[in-house]
């Protein structure tokens, strides 16, 4: 049974979006904005993945971590990997909305692998996908 919230399109990586844990390397650190309830906007810093469709919007306990196992330059952190999974737990204000960590140990090789090749299928998938959209219309 699929999650309430995968009713409600995001343009970020939800804890909805994924069900355990993944091993995903970091393509690009920027600056985005979030909309939330009532059409606030919150700046956030945006983790980019290898063959992944969304970033992940970052606070600073998720910042923190990654820091930690790769230096506070973050542009050292591109090519590197993390292991991001799915928090239930995570509260914003006085609400639990759940939200997407990240592991504070590096993901190993077996599933940097194993995962890298997974996200590769499903790009391929979603392009295969589009294109087969643009062709309809």
């Amino acid at each position: 049974m699929s999650h309430w919230r995968t009713l409600i399109e995001s343009d970020v990586l939800r804890f909805v979006d994924i069900n355990r844990d993944w091993a995903v390397q970091i393509v690009k650190v920027g600056k985005g904005k979030v909309v939330g309830a009532g059409g606030k906007s919150n700046g956030r810093a945006m983790l980019y993945f290898k063959d992944w469709p969304k970033p992940l919007a970052c606070g600073s306990t998720v910042l923190s971590v990654v820091a930690g196992m790769h230096g506070t330059d973050t542009r050292e952190w591109l090519g590197r990997f993390v292991t991001i999974f799915p928090d239930p737990t995570v509260t914003y204000g006085r609400d639990r909305v759940g939200g997407v960590r990240v592991r504070p140990a590096q993901p190993s090789d077996e599933a940097q692998k194993k995962d890298a090749e997974l996200a590769a299928q499903a790009a391929a998938a979603r392009a295969k996908a589009e294109q087969s959209g643009k062709g309809a219309a």
